[in-house]
């Protein structure tokens, strides 16, 4: 038997178009797991941004805007004035947090803690005048836990 390649059978034409029906549903699939790919590379972006953008105190913030502002320096010729910019602001940052660490710093800190330390004495004094267990533990954990460890329960 002669085979014609000019007429396709029903058959040929069959097994085409599930072949390219196979073919749409993976390039489809694919491109499914890319836009997921990229989508999960995004939103890791996202967190890492606001990792960056945020912080607890005033020493962490300095320490990260310092890294945020020298990533910003592109040490192009046209942008030599913003570099500037950045760079001098990275420097007042680094001098700001050269000044957390001096010793009048630190001593001021240290009469804080003990006002924190005072107001607990304080709050859990009050509370130990109710003779309830749970007042008492209160003021116990007041005084000897941090506040995280009143949530651990």
């Amino acid at each position: 038997m002669r085979y014609n390649a000019v007429t396709e059978t029903d058959r040929e034409r069959y097994l085409q178009d599930e072949l390219d029906r196979c073919r749409e549903s993976d390039e489809r699939r694919l491109d499914d797991a890319r836009r997921e790919q990229e989508r999960a590379r995004q939103e890791s972006r996202e967190r890492m941004e606001q990792r960056w953008r945020t912080a607890d105190d005033w020493p962490e913030a300095l320490r990260k805007n310092i890294t945020l502002l020298r990533y910003e320096v592109s040490g192009l010729p046209d942008e030599a004035d913003l570099d500037a910019m950045f760079e001098n602001s990275a420097q007042a940052c680094e001098r700001a947090l050269d000044a957390f660490q001096s010793d009048e710093v630190k001593a001021i800190e240290d009469k804080i803690q003990a006002l924190r330390r005072e107001v607990l004495d304080v709050v859990a004094s009050k509370l130990e005048q109710d003779e309830r267990p749970e007042f008492q533990d209160v003021a116990q954990q007041l005084r000897e836990n941090e506040p995280e460890d009143l949530l651990n329960w």
